[in-house]
């Protein structure tokens, strides 16, 4: 890779940047060119996800688990693919198909919730969805009566918001450095008996796809076990697509502190380094090494 002398970058591409290069460099791959396919895709996306989906919007189901028919499930997935906001409708279809009609619940960020359009809250009425605030005082509780009485819940999991401070994060890896989640979905799972399944949508724009990991169950004291199964199996998608992740930009908030590259002093300039020229202080980053200076 042979990266151009300070190229301009605004605070937000830059955030994208930094973290693309902190994770994708141990695997050999290129942050430079993830990050120009990550732009050409977010406009995809914002194409497909003006529209609704049709019955049957996913080409290809992989690995449909049986569980699917059982009671008090909790669907786990990332912001991942151009096709994620489907996936409550998917699953819905298909939970219809195999004779369960029980409430869909999609746990929201509170910001979030007042971007759906009146289109897709109508479809969302029109097959049983309701909507849990992650930022609501009483979401915990709400989340343990809906799961005991065998309902849906849909969540995302590189969600950082919900209510109050988690003081017993747990602590995973998604790509190569390791970050923090929130352990509060993991809990209620124990607490509840409520198996969690994995989903997550492909990344092809013209072909959609919809996978699922296996079933997986807690007990209080092994959350970790099945969050680090969650993300190894979300991984394998995500660092096969790199750019079809949209939570790039805010991901260095999730690294566990002091794991990434420091910020350091001011370095002489030198070929393979982005710059924020309108950050404060100004940073240099080095595509190369990962190495971050400010100016």
């Amino acid at each position: 890779m042979i990266p151009l002398k300070d190229m301009e970058f605004s605070p937000d591409e830059f955030m994208e940047l930094y973290s693309m290069t902190q994770e994708l460099i141990h695997f050999g791959i290129d942050p430079l060119d993830v990050w120009k396919k990550h732009q050409i895709y977010k406009r995809t996306f914002s194409s497909i996800q003006d529209t609704l989906p049709p019955i049957n919007y996913f080409r290809r189901i992989t690995n449909l688990p049986y569980e699917i028919k059982t009671s008090g499930r909790i669907f786990v997935s990332m912001h991942f693919s151009a096709h994620f906001r489907f996936i409550p409708f998917e699953l819905a279809r298909i939970l219809r198909e195999h004779g369960v009609t029980e409430k869909i619940w999609i746990l929201f960020n509170r910001e979030t919730l007042t971007w759906e359009n009146d289109d897709w809250r109508r479809r969302g009425a029109e097959l049983n969805f309701s909507s849990l605030v992650a930022q609501d005082p009483s979401v915990v509780r709400k989340m343990l009566s809906i799961l005991k009485n065998g309902e849906c819940v849909v969540a995302f999991l590189d969600a950082t918001d919900g209510y109050g401070n988690d003081s017993n994060p747990i602590v995973t890896r998604l790509f190569y450095h390791p970050v923090r989640v929130r352990s509060g979905l993991f809990r209620i799972a124990s607490k509840t008996g409520a198996s969690i399944i994995p989903t997550i949508a492909g990344a092809s724009e013209v072909n959609p796809s919809l996978h699922f990991g296996n079933t997986l169950r807690t007990e209080l004291g092994r959350e970790d076990t099945v969050a680090n199964d969650c993300f190894g199996f979300f991984g394998k998608f995500m660092l096969s697509n790199p750019h079809a992740w949209l939570h790039w930009r805010s991901h260095s908030h999730r690294v566990v502190q002091d794991d990434y590259c420091s910020v350091e002093s001011a370095r002489d300039a030198q070929v393979g380094w982005a710059i924020c020229p309108t950050c404060r202080p100004i940073l240099k980053l080095n595509l190369i090494t990962g190495e971050t200076f400010s100016v």
